[in-house]
Parts: structure tokens; sequence; C-alpha cells
């Protein structure tokens, strides 16, 4: 078990054993982090940008949970399918200053209960909502040191 030294985690990759394989332990969680063979990873477990996706995909499917239970809605399950890509912004058709390639991630929900469709946008708008969502679509600052 690794020591996070007071954060709320750590990751570790051993360059002499591993060649991608990336421990990554919190207080209480491990996790093993890789790339796919196809760039000489091992895939020994999902890569950065799946745990990117896969914390989005958390914080959703809670967040549609709690918003359902306010509300007293019939919401009995929630998927969040999600996938990160590069696009130009010509293909998106966004007008900027510098156009060139964003990264871009598609969400695509499916719900299990008996919703009517305004339930169903409304449940839409609550899944841009969520923390890791407006994280990801706020300029995020990163302070990085050496200890």
């Amino acid at each position: 078990m690794l020591d996070t030294h007071g954060e709320q985690l750590v990751g570790h990759l051993n360059l002499l054993e591993d060649n991608f394989t990336t421990q990554i332990q919190t207080k209480k969680h491990t996790m093993t982090a890789d790339e796919p063979k196809s760039v000489d990873g091992d895939d020994f477990g999902p890569s950065p940008y799946e745990y990117l996706n896969a914390g989005l995909a958390a914080c959703t499917a809670m967040t549609l949970k709690l918003y359902a239970e306010r509300k007293k809605w019939d919401l009995q399950e929630v998927f969040v399918y999600l996938s990160h890509s590069k696009k130009h912004s010509d293909e998106l058709e966004l007008d900027i200053e510098k156009p060139g390639y964003l990264d871009h991630i598609d969400k695509k929900l499916k719900f299990v209960g008996n919703l009517d469709e305004k339930q169903k946008t409304r449940l839409k708008e609550i899944a841009s909502k969520c923390p890791v969502h407006r994280t990801l679509q706020s300029e995020v600052i990163i302070d990085t040191e050496i200890i």
C-alpha cells in the first residue's frame, strides 16, 4: 500500500519494472492504470482518459440519483456512456479565434423507470450540472512542485 502523504491520492510508476502500468492509491482504495497494447502498454487497467471518463460517469449518475430522489421521480437505473476523442473545431461547428483540435466527450444517457419526456429532458439538463462536469468545463489551475 502506497502512502498518500496527506494528499487525496498518489500515482506510482516503477520504470525499472513496468512500461506504463501505474499504481494509484487513495487512502482506502487501490487502482491500476495502464495504456493499451496498441501503444506499448500492458493493458493491465483502464487508461488515464478512461479514468477521467469514469469520474464523469460516476458523478453524473450520482447527481441524477439525488435529483430524482428529491423530486420523487421513478428513476430506477441510470446508464452513462462516455467516449473521449480529439475533434477539430470545424467538425464541431465552433467559431473560435484559433481553430484546431479540441478534447471532446460524447455523453449518452439511458434511464430506466417510469419517466415522461419532460422528466428525461430535465435529467439531461441536470447531467451537465454534476461537479465533475462543471470542473471539466471550467478553467482548472494545477500547481506542480517537486518534493
